[in-house]
């Protein structure tokens, strides 16, 4: 400390909360100082008894505030000397830094460990976690990135000497294999910063200042791991090796083959060159399970020490630990998602229900898709020119409104503005369906925003689908005004639907809204008690979209009839859109009447086991339980829409959620109502599955899901088994009922990953044994 002398003319007061005073007389203490040490021209005291000293004479706890010694500080001053917050914090004999020599030799099973270990904390970093607590613990990595290389021949284990690795094979390869997965980290957070990603949520992107070789192409890469395969070929190829040596050459070329081919792959999906040859992964994974016990750890080759370097202001955090097990699951996970993705491009290609299809049943994968899987799918469906959304719009609107419609004709869009003052229908028509179209594209709310949301995972499909409706509303409002101009300029009637953008908002804002409630259940956001009139309110929704299909269902119908009887050929492009149409609406209807029916039937259930105790009202207990209010925070997302209906529901929730009366005290006797609420659960579960059967047989070509067919049938195969699970049951119930066992009823609430389908909450009833 500098020279304390100008303390001894006044007293120091430090002042604590405003309300205590603690005095300390700085004459006196710098009485009792020792002789100063001289530093240079500067004079040093040792104060550390005087200050320990004054500070007992203070209130433990106390948070010491002055003008001279703020809140910051006071809160810096607890910071020292805790491993949790103090950077600078060393155990008793620890050392700042560890010591590891990167250049001795290793053995073949210490390379294998090491490799293994970094590939652990490879898929670790692939689930989020950021590189300080994963691969940047490991000294070799480290090493091969600081100091910055300027060219790869730089990027040396020790950068004294280029020739440090000479006639160590071992070491040699052990960095040809660091370089490529230093490039496969570059190139994954390549593609993931061009995608659309949460950084706190999703993946960590940052790289502490460390270059991961982004200037550096693939082909200069490949030749290092070329080398290093060609190393071990050689090594394999001395005759006087014993058989376990062979193993061990074996899985170090198992290793390095499949860092190349992972290293390949990722660059063609960010390249779009060709479709990312993944299948020799699984092989590969398999080979390497089982050359795991050949490895040996190499512990001292990681250290979370190396952290102070990436971010001196935080104290080192825990590593990242992942079984192998565990990361080799994740390794072939993510190798099958991403084959999977490049689905996409093609799904495109065939139109909007087909990539719909395929990106929600992408999204509802198990296990979960990995982030850079989901930005493969992002990649292929954003990185499109706006050209292309604009004819996915089109394409969208032609397959549900205006099928073999003059509207969207191609021609329209070669016709040049008129000279007269007349206009002409087509050039008109195509400005208008430009105009409907640059409204419906922007980026929040927009179309575009729809398929951005459909590239996430589940929670946020959801968060951000509550955005999209806000678009698909404002679009509807405007979609009428255009509908009135669109009417003045088509000629035949017959071949146009009324009011068709109108139509066709209004569906895909019903639709958007279903699948919001829909991914409630599956994401487990209601409460039980909440099941019965979130239900309610899928039949509501439900019922709206079936009224709209059946309307556009009818004109489609109507048409395809006139173009039949003007003996037009059934090969015919004209009249094949037209049936494509109505194939279309017949499977969204029965899909839709199923969904009707089996909500109508669990929202009744729901009811009955309310009115029978069998249920716990959470929320009811509350003392400010409002059940208007939990309605208004449920309906939040639908509530700014011009839907008269949500504001009707709003009155009717009180009598929806009870309909005969409070559940303790009914206005009619439940017992004599049992049997018939049964009945009514039994019939409209017994619709939803002759539904869904349907459904089925209609086959997934009809719902554009053809590239999805295993996903397909498996999902209405859940709808299926819901509804059959539902009719039995509603059978223990009513034998609970008549045989007077209701105190003896057992039920279970199955929690999401234990259910016929994600969106159906089906109670799980039986009877206790006597």
């Amino acid at each position: 400390m500098t020279d304390p002398e100008g303390l001894t003319e006044e007293t120091a007061r430090l002042n604590i909360d405003n309300d205590v005073t603690t005095t300390v007389d700085a004459a006196q203490t710098a009485a009792q100082q020792p002789a100063p040490v001289i530093v240079g021209n500067k004079r040093l005291w040792d104060i550390t008894r005087q200050f320990r000293e004054a500070s007992s004479s203070l209130p433990t706890g106390r948070l010491i505030k002055d003008q001279n010694f703020t809140l910051f500080e006071s809160v810096g001053a607890l910071e020292i000397m805790d491993p949790k917050m103090d950077s600078g914090f060393l155990a008793p004999g620890e050392t700042l830094y560890d010591t590891y020599d990167v250049l001795q030799e290793l053995l073949p099973e210490e390379v294998i460990g090491i490799m293994d270990q970094i590939m652990c904390y490879e898929m670790a970093w692939h689930q989020g976690y950021p590189l300080s607590q994963t691969l940047f613990t490991s000294h070799y990595i480290d090493r091969l990135l600081w100091p910055e290389p300027k060219s790869l021949e730089d990027a040396q284990f020790d950068r004294q000497s280029t020739s440090n690795l000479a006639g160590k094979p071992m070491l040699r390869i052990l960095r040809a294999y660091c370089i490529g997965l230093i490039k496969c980290c570059d190139l994954v957070i390549e593609l993931i910063l061009r995608s659309h990603y949460f950084e706190e949520e999703d993946f960590s992107t940052h790289t502490y200042n460390r270059d991961l070789f982004r200037r550096v192409e693939l082909d200069n890469i490949l030749p290092t791991l070329g080398e290093a395969s060609d190393l071990v070929d050689q090594l394999a190829a001395n005759e006087n090796i014993s058989r376990q040596q062979k193993d061990l050459i074996q899985a170090i070329s198992d290793r390095i083959f499949l860092r190349r081919t992972v290293l390949i792959a990722f660059d063609s999906i960010l390249l779009n060159k060709r479709k990312p040859e993944w299948s020799p992964v699984s092989n590969l994974v398999s080979a390497i399970l089982d050359s795991h016990p050949l490895g040996k750890p190499v512990s001292q080759a990681f250290s979370q020490k190396i952290q102070r370097r990436l971010t001196s202001t935080v104290p080192p955090r825990p590593v990242v630990d992942l079984e192998f097990d565990e990361a080799m699951k994740l390794m072939k996970q993510l190798s099958d998602d991403c084959t999977a993705a490049y689905d996409v491009f093609q799904c495109i290609s065939e139109g909007p229900e087909p990539l719909r299809s395929f990106l929600f049943a992408f999204s509802a994968r198990k296990p979960e898709p990995l982030p850079y899987a989901r930005s493969c799918v992002s990649e292929g469906v954003l990185a499109r020119v706006e050209l292309h959304f604009v004819d996915l719009f089109r394409k969208d609107l032609e397959l549900l409104v205006l099928p073999d419609s003059v509207v969207l004709d191609p021609i329209n869009w070669t016709i040049e503005a008129p000279l007269s003052s007349t206009p002409n229908p087509r050039y008109e028509m195509a400005q208008l369906i430009d105009s409907f179209t640059s409204k419906a594209l922007p980026d929040f709310g927009g179309y575009m925003d729809f398929w951005r949301a459909l590239t996430s995972n589940r929670c946020r499909l959801r968060r951000q689908l509550t955005h999209v409706i806000l678009g698909l509303d404002e679009l509807q409002r405007e979609a009428e005004d255009m509908d009135s101009m669109l009417e003045t300029f088509v000629d035949d009637a017959d071949s146009n639907m009324e009011e068709p953008l109108f139509r066709w908002a209004y569906h895909q804002k019903l639709r958007v809204m279903q699948w919001i409630v829909q991914l409630g259940f599956e994401l487990d956001v209601y409460l039980t008690d909440e099941l019965a009139g979130m239900y309610w309110v899928l039949v509501s929704i439900t019922r709206l979209r079936i009224n709209i299909l059946r309307t556009i269902f009818s004109f489609a119908e109507a048409r395809h009839q006139i173009m039949s009887n003007s003996n037009m050929d059934g090969s015919n492009p004209r009249l094949k859109q037209v049936q494509k149409t109505i194939d279309f609406c017949r499977a969204q209807l029965a899909l839709c009447e199923g969904t009707e029916a089996l909500a109508e039937a669990l929202y009744t259930l729901y009811t009955h086991l309310h009115y029978l105790h069998l249920l716990p009202n959470v929320a009811s207990t509350e003392p400010y339980y409002d059940p208007t209010l939990r309605y208004e925070a449920r309906m939040k997302p639908f509530l700014t829409l011009q839907e008269g209906f949500i504001m009707e529901m709003f009155g009717k929730w009180n009598s929806v959620i009870q309909p005969f009366g409070d559940f303790d005290r009914p206005d009619e006797d439940m017992s004599a109502k049992a049997d018939g609420l049964c009945d009514i659960v039994e019939t409209t579960a017994r619709v939803a599955r002759t539904a869904f059967s349907n459904l089925k047989g209609m086959g997934p070509a009809k719902m554009g899901a053809e590239r999805i067919e295993h996903a397909w049938l498996a999902d209405v195969n859940g709808h299926l088994a819901s509804t059959i699970a539902t009719q039995l049951s509603v059978s223990y119930l009513r034998t609970a009922i008549r045989k007077r066992k209701i105190r003896d009823v057992i039920l279970e609430i199955p929690e999401p990953g234990k259910r016929h389908h994600g969106w159906w909450i089906l109670p799980k009833i039986s009877i206790k044994s006597s």
